[in-house]
């Protein structure tokens, strides 16, 4: 499972741990570039995105189910001290 932590009111460290437990003789490293890529292709994407600042009212989106994570994460950034220290100062 990812998890996303925010270091600023501009980066986010992600973790993505990769495990595996079926053929365990496959070339290791063929599967971490792979996912390297995808996640490369994602910043590109991600970084590129209008507007810059996640908008946290939730209200002005519509959402499907998917989005079941990122709306709480968004709701619990709202709430956060890091949401009050600097993201709303700088909107």
């Amino acid at each position: 499972m990812n998890t996303a932590c925010p270091i600023s009111s501009r980066k986010t460290r992600l973790f993505a741990p990769l495990v595996k437990n079926f053929d365990l003789a496959d070339d290791k490293q063929a599967i971490i570039d792979y996912n390297l890529k995808i996640f490369e292709e994602n910043r590109l994407m991600v970084e590129n995105q209008k507007p810059e600042r996640l908008p946290l009212d939730l209200s002005l989106e519509a959402h499907i189910p998917a989005d079941r994570s990122s709306v709480m994460f968004r709701r619990c950034l709202k709430k956060s001290v890091l949401a009050s220290s600097f993201w709303f100062k700088s909107c």
